[in-house]
């Protein structure tokens, strides 16, 4: 099938002339020929003069506004959406929306904006190009937020604006989605469990601690919790990842894995945030910071609605009367014997 297709035109895309989708063209032969005699001078003269006549203004590239790049993915969303609607409406006499689809620019435009050879390298669990493209000034805080990796509910939310590049979402979702693995390859790596790219990325100076922009303002350690990824969690969280941060819908890796009913998460992470205080024979006094815990906001005395006690509490699923138990029964019965039972 492969053989079949086709791209561009020669004269639209001259760089087909020189590395064409079949492992031909005129680079691959001066490739060959250099690699033969090992001498590798007249293709460092190739790229100064034949290939640079394929890239646009010899290679020095254009600055666009954002603008104008806003409304050149704001138009090719529409197209493909339009496509969608009429192929729906009319069956198989609907065109053929990849047609029309420029794979060739497919990053550049609204379905995986920003994705980039590291992204890709990550996902496709390759340590070894992952460590290559470092050494070669891969930018570890580049962001993917294509509409690909977008949560599945928060898709059809997406719109644009002219002051600034990324996207605006709706702030209510559920998270779910099986390519949302946040915007920057270090979040890609706590996603996908891959422990050597992590590691690889952090000894580059990847943050832990950076936030989605474009999507819900997680961390790493609100993505191993998305994810389930305990040792990761244990990683990131070794590594610098701070339980305190909040994303945009002001819940903390604690409270996160309470809204999601992530049982096993919320236990990893209150003993990550447990202190012990004191140990004698078999029993023990364990103190933990309530502050995300308990329903009471401790700085103006409020019920507080992203606190874990009560997303659980108010929580729909079965799966959140499970987490009824260690701690937050112990702080409902505390609650019950202090201000409750009394009425």
């Amino acid at each position: 099938m492969a053989a079949h297709v086709q791209p561009s035109t020669d004269k639209q895309h001259k760089l087909y002339q020189l590395v064409d989708m079949h492992g031909g063209g005129e680079l691959i032969k001066w490739m060959r020929y250099a690699r033969k005699g090992g001498d590798y001078a007249i293709v460092d003269g190739y790229f100064e003069t034949t290939i640079k006549q394929a890239m646009y203004q010899a290679g020095k590239g254009k600055l666009q506004s954002v603008a104008e790049l806003v409304k050149s993915r704001n138009k090719e969303r529409n197209e493909h959406l339009g496509a969608f609607s009429r192929k729906k409406g009319k069956g198989k006499s609907g065109p053929n929306i990849l047609d029309d689809f420029n794979q060739d620019q497919e990053n550049q435009g609204d379905l995986k904006k920003g994705l980039s050879p590291l992204h890709q390298a990550i996902v496709n669990e390759d340590p070894s190009l992952c460590n290559y493209l470092l050494q070669h000034g891969a930018d570890v805080n580049q962001r993917c937020y294509g509409a690909f990796f977008c949560p599945d509910d928060q898709k059809g939310s997406r719109t644009d604006s002219l002051e600034h590049e990324y996207v605006e979402l709706s702030l209510k979702t559920d998270y779910g989605g099986r390519m949302y693995f946040g915007e920057y390859p270090l979040a890609f790596a706590a996603c996908t469990n891959q422990f050597d790219c992590y590691r690889l990325l952090r000894a580059k100076k990847a943050d832990p601690n950076s936030q989605d922009t474009n999507g819900n303002g997680t961390t790493c350690l609100h993505m191993t919790v998305i994810h389930e990824n305990m040792e990761m969690l244990k990683l990131v969280y070794d590594t610098g990842g701070r339980l305190q941060l909040l994303n945009k819908q002001n819940l903390t890796p604690l409270t996160l894995a309470a809204k999601l009913a992530k049982k096993k998460m919320f236990q990893q992470i209150l003993q990550l945030e447990s202190e012990y205080l004191w140990d004698y024979g078999q029993a023990s006094s364990i103190a933990y910071p309530l502050a995300k815990i308990d329903t009471i906001n401790e700085e103006n005395g409020n019920l507080n609605e992203n606190s874990a006690l009560y997303l659980v509490v108010y929580g729909e699923s079965e799966a959140h009367l499970e987490m009824l138990d260690g701690l937050l029964e112990d702080l409902l019965d505390a609650k019950w014997e202090a201000f409750a039972k009394r009425r």
